[in-house]
């Protein structure tokens, strides 16, 4: 009877401790947390927790009591910014879509135009400002229009014919002239030119020295074809000569169309210092009291120079700057001896001061 009461007691206390054990619906039981706040389900009821969604199978929607909000399904870890078109910043596509907001560009704010244009696509579009655009996309982006698509052709000075003088400048090239490649020389150089004949070497006339030279032709003679001696020495260098029978020509050469030969430069008659000495341009006065062509004409004619320039000479002219200077009468002061004595003047020694005064 005492072993039986004793076995009552432990059976009673068993049956006790089971019913305080929390019931455990599998081997991935969850402990419910009386104080980690209400959660939403996906099935939109509230839950005190997650433990108790949990043990009712419905998985958690937000950590909130319902409605949940879109943003709340986005990924919290994922951070991709993008700007909407309303100018604002969202945190990724997901976060944007959830405000009904449509995508501007996929970085922060703001967004650039050419963002809308197509990354990959490449067709290069030329602009009026001379610049070339990756599209015609991302020329309106930058509010230019487009080369004009009627083509008016012009000839580049790379030689190449473009559509337009705007494609040319697209191209960094300067256009050479109107029109297709080759460019025409007369009518860019010639067409303001006066008419005046020439005959080229190959004997042919051409309306002036600009036709010849666009038919890169030498010119024979500044006259119709054919030329003649004297036709051809209209562009020779004139100078006067002596023939050998006496008269003067206006140059060598139509000396020479006349069969004679040159007797010397200048006028007739020559003189053995023409023949001998050249003019150099700088005259001189020779102490014949006579004006030379150069000291070679004063000494073929006997006599010396007085000075360089033509006569008469300065009296001082062969003074130099060196020497002491002296003085005049009424303060005047020479630059030395010889300027004093040129004067006419009475001259006598620059007096000279001591204690720092001007001495001459």
């Amino acid at each position: 009877m005492k072993n039986f009461s004793i076995l009552c007691v432990v059976l009673f206390s068993f049956i006790v401790l089971s019913s305080a054990t929390p019931w455990r619906p599998d081997s991935n039981y969850k402990p419910c947390d009386s104080n980690s706040g209400p959660v939403c389900g996906t099935n939109g009821k509230d839950y005190f927790n997650e433990c108790h969604a949990y043990y009712s199978q419905v998985k958690v929607g937000c950590n909130n009591k319902c409605p949940c909000g879109c943003a709340e399904n986005c990924p919290a870890t994922y951070y991709h910014p993008v700007c909407g078109v309303d100018g604002k910043e969202y945190k990724s596509k997901c976060h944007a879509n959830c405000k009904n907001v449509k995508i501007g560009c996929n970085k922060q704010c703001p967004c650039d135009c050419t963002d809308g244009c197509h990354g990959s696509y490449y067709h290069p579009v030329c602009g009026v400002d001379g610049k070339t655009y990756k599209s015609k996309c991302h020329l309106d982006c930058k509010k230019v229009s487009e080369c004009p698509k009627i083509k008016r052709p012009v000839c580049g000075r790379d030689e190449k014919t473009y559509d337009t003088k705007c494609d040319a400048k697209c191209a960094n090239v300067d256009v050479h002239c109107n029109g297709h490649c080759p460019c025409d020389c007369v009518k860019m150089k010639c067409q303001t030119v006066v008419k005046n004949p020439v005959c080229g070497i190959n004997n042919r006339t051409y309306d002036s020295k600009c036709h010849a030279m666009c038919a890169k032709v030498s010119i024979q003679c500044l006259t119709n074809c054919p030329c003649s001696c004297e036709a051809d020495c209209l562009d020779k260098k004139a100078g006067l000569v002596c023939g050998a029978d006496g008269h003067v020509y206006t140059s060598e050469c139509y000396a020479k169309c006349s069969n004679n030969a040159v007797e010397c430069k200048g006028n007739c008659p020559c003189s053995p210092c023409n023949e001998r000495c050249v003019k150099t341009g700088i005259k001189v006065c020779g102490a014949d009291k006579k004006t030379h062509e150069s000291k070679c004409h004063a000494e073929c004619k006997g006599t010396t120079v007085q000075c360089t320039g033509e006569c008469p000479c300065d009296p001082c002219s062969h003074c130099g700057e060196g020497g002491p200077k002296v003085c005049g009468p009424y303060g005047k002061i020479y630059t030395n001896e010889c300027f004093a004595k040129c004067s006419g003047k009475r001259y006598f020694p620059c007096p000279s001061y001591n204690g720092g005064h001007k001495r001459y």
